[in-house]
């Protein structure tokens, strides 16, 4: 007679693991159940500056034993109008009903709407005109 235990696993992967964009970049998300049993999942993300919105193609996932899923992700920020581009870390969480949550890391660089060197064109022109 055989008895067999339940196991419990994740694996979460993000692609790309950097995009850029003005004020929002697409990702897609891997969640993977490596457990014996079935599994759901609640997707979340945090970056440490706070500046970045979520928009999931689905917050929760649920998984049969040795199932993925593929989410999509939208990332949006604050319109940036001039200076450098930014880099904005982020991790995403799936985090099962029961166990440990597993994470994965990507960036969005933000871009500014404007080059950075237009408003020093502009203050030239003015000046010269003046």
């Amino acid at each position: 007679r055989w008895t067999v235990l339940p196991v419990s696993g994740a694996s979460l992967s993000i692609a790309p693991d950097w995009a850029e964009g003005r004020t929002e970049a697409d990702f897609a998300l891997t969640v993977r159940n490596e457990g014996n049993e079935a599994a759901a999942f609640t997707l979340s993300a945090d970056d440490r500056s706070r500046l970045l919105a979520y928009e999931w193609g689905g917050e929760r996932v649920s998984l049969g034993p040795g199932q993925a899923a593929r989410v999509h992700l939208t990332v949006e920020a604050p319109r940036k109008l001039f200076g450098d581009a930014d880099e904005i870390p982020f991790v995403v969480f799936a985090t099962p009903d029961s166990g440990e949550a597993v994470a994965a890391e990507a960036t969005f660089v933000r871009r500014p709407a404007l080059p950075t060197w237009l408003p020093l064109l502009l203050a030239t022109l003015v000046l010269g005109l003046l």
